[in-house]
């Protein structure tokens, strides 16, 4: 099996980032709590990893601020700070992921219907029209996807950013690294050589498998013999083996482990490290995430560059089986001023199916008064799948409204 290896090189990065190597520090300066209000011209898979982060801090902050101190020191307080959270935390794991669907199938003019609200998952279905291509059923499974992926990679690039984070932050962001590979090891596990599997589909991971091996072969998973098409069942365990190896060869993976259990109460962000090489000033450290996509899955390896305190995040991906290279570079903090910041991105690729394109964003944040800011991303992007952004070509525009505070939780003390 391709890739197969690479499993033995998961533990390397715990060598870096084991919990003993270096502990979780009190910060000099926390960083902002930020809660964002955003909106765009179309559906944007991007506004709910927005509200999902921001919903998930104000939730938080709510006991944080007022419901732990009311209920004072001891151990009811240690339940129900830990109920809370986890019970929020995966709230804000499940619905910006459903929302992620929803707001695909808004994109393909479908519906997606949500038949109960019920946990620990809600009953959905796509209903979709006589114009519904493959390449649509696959944006469609892959939306939830996108929605954890996204959220995932701006908790990295803002830790890296910043040089620390929110401990409650890091937990989201790891948990929503690692949802796919729970979604196909332990919540709806497959067998990939078992007909049923491909017959009667059942969870995300199985469904974009089977759209992904159809649009590539042009043929059905069972053959006239019975058993499955060996090419899916390769291309099955491959993804799911790859969902799973890939995150571990990224040293946050090890970092976020230690937000688990960290007492916001004591200091609220978290400082562990940050660069395998060098410092802020000049320093390098890595990270690697699995996504799925419209070709098939992508392997990302991002380079983190600090450079006279800023930070540049270069990033290489692959993909299969569709062919899928492409190579991007993120400034979050390029320019920046009491009342003026700016960041910028550019991203390029080579695929099968859209060929050559580019993509390129500007960031622009506006102080409005002390605690609030007004942000607008916008750009420019070829016809060419990125995560969460539309196929065909066109105009970005996204503006949001931000409120940033810098907490610091002193009543529970």
């Amino acid at each position: 099996m391709r890739y197969t290896h690479l499993a033995y090189l998961a533990v390397i990065p715990f060598f870096f980032c084991a919990p003993g190597a270096a502990m979780a520090q009190k910060s000099a300066d926390a960083p902002d709590r930020i809660y964002t209000f955003a909106g765009a011209t179309s559906p944007e898979v991007e506004l709910s990893a927005i509200y999902g982060v921001s919903l998930n801090n104000l939730t938080q902050d709510i006991y944080l601020n007022h419901i732990g101190p009311a209920l004072g020191q001891g151990t009811g307080e240690k339940v129900a700070a830990t109920t809370w959270s986890v019970f929020w935390t995966y709230f804000y794991i499940i619905w910006p992921h459903e929302m992620g669907h929803w707001l695909r199938a808004q994109q393909v003019e479908g519906e997606f219907v949500f038949h109960n609200y019920a946990l620990p998952f809600p009953h959905t279905t796509f209903e979709d029209n006589e114009k519904t291509t493959l390449e649509e059923e696959i944006l469609l499974s892959i939306g939830g996807f996108e929605v954890n992926a996204m959220i995932a990679r701006d908790s990295e690039l803002k830790f890296h950013t910043q040089g620390q984070a929110y401990a409650d932050e890091m937990v989201h962001g790891f948990i929503h690294q690692i949802f796919f590979p729970m979604y196909a090891w332990l919540i709806f596990p497959a067998d990939a050589k078992k007909p049923d599997t491909w017959l009667d589909t059942k969870g995300d991971p199985v469904q974009f498998v089977l759209l992904a091996y159809r649009r590539h072969t042009g043929r059905e998973p069972v053959r006239e013999d019975g058993t499955v098409d060996p090419e899916l069942v390769d291309l099955y365990n491959e993804t799911a083996l790859m969902s799973l190896v890939w995150p571990m060869l990224n040293p946050m993976f090890y970092r976020s482990t230690r937000a688990f259990g960290y007492d916001m109460r004591e200091d609220p962000s978290m400082d562990s490290g940050g660069m395998l090489l060098g410092d802020r000033d000049l320093g390098w450290t890595y990270g690697t995430q699995f996504r799925p996509s419209a070709l098939g899955y992508e392997l990302y390896f991002t380079n983190y560059i600090s450079w006279q305190g800023k930070m540049l995040a270069l990033y290489f991906k692959h993909g299969r089986p569709f062919k899928n290279n492409g190579a991007g570079l993120e400034i979050p903090m390029l320019y920046e001023s009491g009342a003026l910041d700016l960041g910028v991105k550019v991203e390029g690729w080579e695929q099968d199916l859209y060929g050559n394109g580019a993509a390129a964003y500007l960031d622009m944040s506006v102080r409005l008064t002390e605690n609030w800011r007004l942000a607008l991303q916008g750009g420019y992007k070829q016809k060419g799948y990125l995560t969460g952004e539309a196929l065909e070509e066109g105009f970005k525009a996204l503006m949001t409204l931000e409120y940033r505070y810098r907490p610091s939780f002193a009543a529970l003390n």
